[in-house]
C-alpha cells in the first residue's frame, strides 16, 4: 500500500493533477457562435473572417477545421489548426465553406456541429 501511495505522489508531482485527472468532456458539445450557420458575407477580394465558439470547461485545446465547399465533398482543406483560444481568424476568398471545432484534452474530445458560410463577391452595378 505504501508503494502505491508513493507512486501516486510521484505521478502527481511529475504531471500535476490536471494531466492525471482531466475532466471527461466526451459528452459535452462545443457551441459555434460566429459566423452563424448559413451566413452569406458580401465582400471584395480576400476577407478576414473571425470564427468564434464557446469555452468548454476542461478543454486544453481546440481544433478548428475549415474546408471548401463541404466536409462531404472537400476540394480544399483550408485550415486544420490547434489553438488554445476560443476564436480563430483567417482570410477567405469568394466561395462556399464549412467549419467545425473539436475541444480536446488529454483524455477526451468534444465535438461541434458543422456550420456553412458563403463568401459572395460584391456585384457592381453598371449604369
Amino acid at each position: 500500500m505504501r508503494k502505491i501511495l508513493i507512486y501516486i505522489s510521484l505521478l502527481l508531482g511529475t504531471f500535476g493533477c490536471d494531466e492525471v485527472f482531466d475532466k471527461d468532456i466526451a459528452d459535452e458539445k462545443v457551441s459555434l457562435f460566429a459566423p452563424a450557420n448559413n451566413t452569406e458575407i458580401i465582400a471584395s477580394g480576400d476577407t478576414a473572417i473571425l470564427f468564434k465558439w464557446n469555452e468548454l470547461e476542461g478543454a486544453k485545446n481546440y481544433q478548428i477545421q475549415i474546408v471548401s465547399p463541404s466536409f462531404q465533398a472537400p476540394v480544399l482543406a483550408l485550415t486544420d489548426s490547434l489553438v488554445t483560444k476560443t476564436q480563430f481568424s483567417t482570410s477567405l476568398s469568394a466561395g462556399k465553406y464549412q467549419w467545425t471545432v473539436t475541444a480536446i484534452n488529454n483524455t477526451a474530445k468534444a465535438y461541434a456541429d458543422t456550420f456553412s458560410i458563403t463568401i459572395s463577391p460584391v456585384v457592381s452595378e453598371t449604369p
